[in-house]
């Protein structure tokens, strides 16, 4: 997991829970060096995008060689609002600044049928087995016991490989 925030003039790199200090090995680094964030997300200051940084970093490389890293974004947030992005939102502002996005894999209402979703070979690469889906709504809201309504659903495969 990665996060990232043009602010105070500089680019601001993190995993899901730290800060990471400019280095060329880092992976959440070099994916940001890849997509040219610093200067994508100078156009939109204070707007953090969230993402998973892949390639040969865990078993998943979804299709990635053996040096390189990718993005895929799955969320952005306003830090001063504090406020989410709406998917159509996060959509757009991800076509405006030409950042790939996590593969979409249904648009609608929920149903327990849609739990098979999470099961199978990765939509970006079909070597290896998805890892689950995210679940949220189309309009982002809270739950007054949840919080934010977004969830995942890991699959079993995932769940249970050698190593998991």
């Amino acid at each position: 997991s990665a996060r990232y925030v043009h602010q105070d003039g500089r680019l601001w790199v993190g995993s899901r829970t730290r800060i990471k200090k400019q280095d060329p090995r880092s992976q959440w680094w070099r994916a940001a060096e890849s997509l040219g964030l610093a200067d994508k997300l100078a156009t939109v200051p204070g707007i953090a995008v969230y993402g998973e940084s892949h390639g040969y970093t865990g078993g998943f490389p979804y299709g990635n060689a053996r040096d390189s890293l990718s993005l895929r974004i799955f969320d952005a947030l306003d830090i001063k609002t504090r406020r989410y992005f709406d998917y159509d939102a996060l959509e757009e502002l991800c076509v405006r600044l030409d950042l790939p996005m996590a593969p979409a894999l249904h648009r609608g209402p929920w149903s327990d049928s849609l739990r098979s979703l999470a099961e199978g070979k990765s939509t970006l690469d079909p070597s290896h087995i998805r890892e689950g889906i995210v679940i949220r709504p189309i309009a982002e809201r809270l739950h007054p016991e949840l919080g934010r309504v977004i969830l995942k659903l890991h699959g079993e495969a995932f769940l249970t490989r050698k190593g998991g």
